[in-house]
Parts: C-alpha cells; structure tokens; sequence
C-alpha cells in the first residue's frame, strides 16, 4: 500500500501529462498501480500527445468508412468527389514516397 502523498504525486504527475513509465521511475510504483489510480481518478486523459496528430476527426473517419464500404461508391475517385462536394474532408488520391 502507498501513502497518500505518493497518490497525490501519481495523480498530479499523470494530470500534467506524464508518461507510465516516467511515474514508474520517479515514484518506485507498479504500472498496475498507476492504472488503479489513474481509474479511480475518473476522468478521461488524453492519450499521450506524442506521433503525427489526427487528420480526421472520428466523425470523418466514420463517415468515409461508412462511404467506402456502402455500395454507391465503387472507387476512391468518386468517394473522394462526394467527400470535397460536402465539404466534409479535402481528400487526396495521390500519396508521397520517401526517395
């Protein structure tokens, strides 16, 4: 069992946006535990803001998933057309390579 303070510690760390394993080191903790406390928190934390950011919100995604796999677009190209149309994503064909 940890003291109060070492959860008041792992709560502030993981409110400011610090990494499992960071909390790990800095605190002597289990990752079970911080996951226990990060639960008992009851609040949504993003998740880590590391990587590329997310070009479609999940309404996009949604939509152009439910496009692609319903049967009144038969290609990318007219999907593509239709997603420009209303406006919902500007879309591209085209993909870049690496050289």
């Amino acid at each position: 069992m940890i003291s109060e303070q070492r959860k008041r510690d792992i709560q502030y760390s993981l409110l400011e946006g610090r990494s499992i394993d960071q909390i790990i080191i800095e605190n002597g903790v289990s990752k079970a535990t911080i996951y226990i406390l990060k639960a008992a928190m009851n609040i949504n934390l993003s998740a880590n803001n590391h990587g590329r950011p997310a070009k479609l919100s999940s309404q996009s995604k949604h939509i152009c998933t439910r496009m692609i796999l319903s049967v009144e677009y038969r290609s990318a190209t007219s999907v593509q057309k239709k997603l420009e149309m209303d406006n919902i994503v500007s879309a591209s064909l085209q993909t870049e390579t690496e050289p």
